[in-house]
């Protein structure tokens, strides 16, 4: 909630927005290609959605696959 509020208090035209989801899809994906380059993997494996901002925001697909029972 925190996050919408704030959102709510920052005045940004759909121009400024469009240009701002642009750099920001481009950010993550740098930064995930320059880690996979470094690393030399081909995949992002999380048990949680810890990731997801950054996978989703850069475009890439996620998989998420039950580890077991939800008790």
């Amino acid at each position: 909630q925190m996050f919408v509020d704030l959102a709510c208090l920052t005045p940004v035209g759909a121009d400024q927005y469009e240009t701002l989801a642009a750099d920001h899809r481009a950010r993550a994906a740098e930064l995930l290609d320059r880690a996979f380059a470094a690393s030399g993997a081909d995949v992002l494996v999380s048990i949680t959605m810890a990731h997801s901002p950054l996978y989703a925001s850069a475009g890439y697909p996620a998989v998420t696959v039950p580890v077991g029972p939800d008790p």
